[in-house]
């Protein structure tokens, strides 16, 4: 967060950010990144308890700042006339009471807290970095991808940035179940193999692809149905409504092939084979992302920077799907400890 709000100012501009935009953007942050700490902290928390089996109380620790913000943003962004500055405030506002929700849960209801100890610390940071080090390096190729559509999006003018922004917020809202999913199924994945269950992985990861393309199927149909809404509720310009009907009409459909990625990530990440995440989604992001939207946008504008993010998850996500299902059916029951 430090490093961001020293290197603000370029940062931007290497996005594309220009006048006002740049203007605003800057103001944003500034109020809003001190709170990463913050939001981490909730994060942190859900994740304890999910991992403790409180399921229901993990869902609530993401809840309160959803539903905080639900009733802020109103407030300082219309009422208190507070525009971006408002936003940012209700952002601060929702993670803060995120944070105090799942500490709420972890401290004095569940008692999870503890001092720490260095040999527990010793004992656990090998195997623990192991794993976490190749899923961080995994979960950072999706802003990555997703910085390099925003600037290629930028050369399109403040509408078409503008009709991304919509794109991205309908797709965490759309597709949060696909979301939920890969957080969810890494855990049945582990337990089952723990147990030499590999005929309940192999299933699982079946079923799991079939959840995907059902999904996806009704949610693209849905984002079909309401795009005139959606670009009348954002009262996009022309640019940015091109952007949001190529995603409804066309591209949302592409979103199977990344649900198939989350799938395939949770088995390699669960089953011991985390650097195959790393791989995959590095190779949407870092490497067929770039040039399919300089490609695509070349071709077709705005649009076609969309088409280029659905384009490079098709490849990726199709390849990774079929390489973890030949990796889950080749796994053979692991001896369990008497």
């Amino acid at each position: 967060t430090a490093l961001v709000l020293m290197n603000l100012g370029p940062i931007l501009s290497l996005t594309g950010a220009e006048g006002e935009t740049r203007d605003i953007a800057i103001r944003y942050l500034h109020i809003s990144l001190p709170s990463m700490p913050v939001m981490i902290l909730g994060m942190m928390s859900s994740a304890i308890l999910r991992a403790a089996g409180e399921a229901l109380r993990a869902m609530y620790v993401t809840l309160s700042g959803g539903v905080v913000a639900l009733f802020v943003d109103p407030v300082l962004i219309w009422w208190m006339e507070l525009g971006a500055d408002g936003a940012a405030l209700s952002i601060v506002i929702s993670r803060l009471v995120m944070a105090a929700t799942g500490m709420w849960y972890l401290v004095r209801v569940k008692r999870l807290m503890g001092r720490p100890s260095l040999p527990d610390w010793r004992g656990f940071v090998r195997p623990f970095l192991a794993v976490a080090l190749p899923a961080v390096a995994t979960q950072m190729a999706t802003p990555f991808g997703n910085w390099v559509l925003t600037r290629a999006m930028a050369d399109f003018g403040d509408s078409a940035v503008a009709g991304w922004g919509v794109v991205s917020r309908l797709t965490i809202l759309v597709f949060g179940g696909i979301f939920a999913l890969s957080g969810a199924i890494g855990g049945i994945f582990g337990q089952n193999y723990g147990i030499g269950r590999v005929d309940r992985v192999r299933a699982t990861y079946w079923d799991a692809l079939k959840f995907c393309a059902a999904y996806t199927l009704v949610a693209w149909a849905v984002l079909y149905a309401a795009q005139g809404l959606v670009v009348q509720a954002f009262g996009l310009g022309t640019e940015g409504a091109e952007v949001v009907r190529a995603f409804t009409s066309l591209a949302a459909g592409a979103f199977v092939f990344a649900g198939a990625l989350f799938v395939a990530n949770a088995a390699f990440n669960n089953l011991g084979r985390p650097l195959w995440s790393t791989g995959f989604n590095w190779l949407r992001d870092g490497v067929l992302m770039y040039p399919a939207a300089v490609l695509f946008g070349g071709w077709l504008g705005a649009p076609g920077v969309i088409y280029a993010q659905a384009a490079a998850g098709v490849l990726a996500g199709g390849l990774a799907a079929v390489s973890a299902w030949v990796y889950v059916r080749g796994l053979r029951p692991k001896p369990v400890p008497a």
